[in-house]
């Protein structure tokens, strides 16, 4: 299958991110790992079952799952991105794993094309944060899973720089009138330095 990097997201997942340095890669790789290892852990695979990676972008948690389970797992991955899919199909080819795995274009909301009941695990990495309707994506989670089916999911828990700062503000002033004078030195001059860049009250936000 030719492949045809030309969305946004596929480039920066496999290219951009680390910029073709080697080292920057196997750094990003070890700790994205650490997540993905996390989150099959939640999954308790077990021989013989059914995997829905949804959103896999570069496969990391289904062939790990693989890599895990062994032969008799199968795993169906899924990506709102074509050039991702074709990705994660070439490497289960080199993988040699191409019979446990298949692969479905669409949304994490509109998972039209799994069956009712028809997998054991929902796995997901960083995906549902990205998602509009994240309701309409946790019922087709539900809808896809057989009986006592088990969903394990990591996603990012996005930092807000300026509510951080105005935070910040807050402690210091509770600090000053707590102490009736000035707040802790350091605390005071991180303020100083991250007002400087981000707003620090909800009105300047």
């Amino acid at each position: 299958m030719t492949q045809n990097f030309s969305d946004p997201w596929s480039e920066w997942l496999l290219y951009r991110r680390h910029g073709g340095d080697a080292k920057l890669e196997q750094s990003v790789l070890a700790d994205t790992m650490k997540y993905a290892d996390r989150v099959l852990d939640g999954a308790r695979l077990e021989a013989g079952m059914r995997l829905a990676d949804i959103g896999t972008g570069d496969g990391l948690v289904a062939f790990r799952a693989i890599e895990r389970v062994g032969p008799s797992l199968q795993v169906l991955m899924t990506d709102i991105s074509s050039p991702l899919l074709e990705h994660v199909q070439t490497m289960a080819s080199v993988r040699n794993v191409g019979r446990q795995c298949e692969f479905l274009l669409g949304s994490a909301d509109a998972l039209s094309g799994i069956a009712d009941g028809s997998v054991d695990v929902v796995t997901t990495r960083a995906v549902l944060a990205y998602v509009a309707d994240k309701p309409a994506a946790l019922r087709e989670f539900h809808r896809i899973l057989r009986p006592a089916g088990r969903l394990s999911i990591c996603e990012p828990i996005m930092r807000d720089d300026a509510l951080e700062v105005c935070l910040l503000r807050r402690l210091v002033e509770a600090q000053e009138q707590q102490l009736h004078g000035p707040a802790d030195p350091f605390l005071a001059m991180l303020l100083r330095w991250r007002a400087a860049q981000f707003p620090d009250t909800p009105e300047k936000a």
